[in-house]
């Protein structure tokens, strides 16, 4: 697969592992980091029939704008990726409890049309999306590991 990183800032990396858009995160969403996701995203599946998300939440401050709020249930309601999206959630501590509080709520706010699961380690996730893609899933988590690290 490789990754092709599409999309870096100072705290959101994102990138493509053949069908997989892989993001990460390393503080609270902004509204512009979002709309790059939607445009990546979209690109991404309008170049592939069956896509999924690998989302990845490193670390940051529990902190999400309402704007930031509309916008990801403005996405989930979209639903690009008709694979799947795994949102894993690597942040430890109140951070990480609050990331799957809002991730829940985006959920059920969003109401994915396509399935969604939440997760707590990489290779969970890798694995779960490969059930649904055509993918292998110790490449993928591998791929997600070292993009985390920054490799």
């Amino acid at each position: 697969m490789g990754l092709e990183i599409v999309y870096e800032d100072d705290s959101c990396r994102q990138a493509y592992a053949g069908p997989i858009h892989v993001v990460g995160w390393f503080d609270a969403p902004r509204l512009e980091q979002m709309e790059a996701y939607g445009v990546h995203a979209q690109a991404l599946s309008r170049r592939l029939p069956m896509t999924g998300l690998m989302n990845l939440i490193v670390r940051g401050r529990a902190r999400f704008d309402p704007a930031v709020r509309a916008e990801a249930k403005r996405l989930t309601e979209r639903g690009m990726h008709r694979g799947g999206t795994s949102h894993v959630i690597l942040a430890p501590g109140l951070a990480g409890s609050a990331v799957r509080a809002f991730m829940s709520t985006t959920v059920l706010l969003g109401r994915p049309k396509h399935p969604t699961k939440v997760f707590d380690e990489i290779r969970a996730g890798a694995r779960w999306l490969a059930e649904r893609i055509d993918i292998d899933a110790q490449r993928l988590t591998a791929e997600c590991e070292d993009f985390v690290n920054g490799d």
